[in-house]
């Protein structure tokens, strides 16, 4: 739909797409999952519960303000990206006493660095991609986009990996979040 020209933002390239539900997931469905889950230690459960309400009131204004007033800037989501970082880095070192080298950590580090990607994915779109005076929210897929599209693939392929993994050490009953058998 997003591609039949009849919504807002412009036409969507498919990397782009796996990438926003990506973000989607990672921003949104695993934080949930983990804050609900029972055996996500307490510690973590406040960092990515933190999180998670930062990136639902982000959700809600945004799709406000790009769909009902139409003043959204793509620069207000770079300086909501920086912001998040800036959050994850302070709830981390709140909890900084009580942090392993485990899957949790390692999806902070993933959710930072996803963040600041989607930086350089937004600094790229304002600055390379236009639809005479229409608002433009998406990267089409074009040859002109040929780089920024192959290096959305490599980081999405990346994703996907991560995400197995993350999702065998946090689901499995046989193994901890730190990859161990558990006792």
């Amino acid at each position: 739909m997003q591609n039949s020209g009849q919504l807002l933002g412009g036409k969507i390239a498919l990397p782009k797409l796996f990438w926003l539900v990506y973000a989607i997931v990672l921003w949104f469905l695993i934080p949930g999952f983990l804050v609900k889950r029972k055996q996500t230690p307490r510690h973590w459960r406040t960092v990515f519960g933190w999180f998670l309400i930062n990136m639902l009131l982000r959700g809600v204004v945004e799709l406000y303000l790009m769909y009902v007033t139409v003043n959204w800037s793509p620069y207000y989501g770079i300086a909501h990206d920086l912001f998040s970082i800036v959050v994850l880095g302070w709830l981390l070192v709140f909890v900084r006493h009580n942090i392993h080298m485990d899957c949790y950590l390692g999806y902070a580090a993933v959710l930072i660095t996803t963040l600041m990607i989607e930086s350089v994915f937004v600094m790229y779109m304002i600055n390379a991609v236009s639809a005479d005076g229409h608002r433009v929210y998406f990267v089409p897929d074009d040859a002109s986009h040929s780089v920024i599209l192959s290096f959305t693939w490599v980081v999405v392929l990346l994703l996907s990996v991560y995400l197995v993994d993350f999702g065998r050490r946090v689901l499995s009953e046989r193994f901890d979040c730190r990859g161990f058998e558990a006792e």
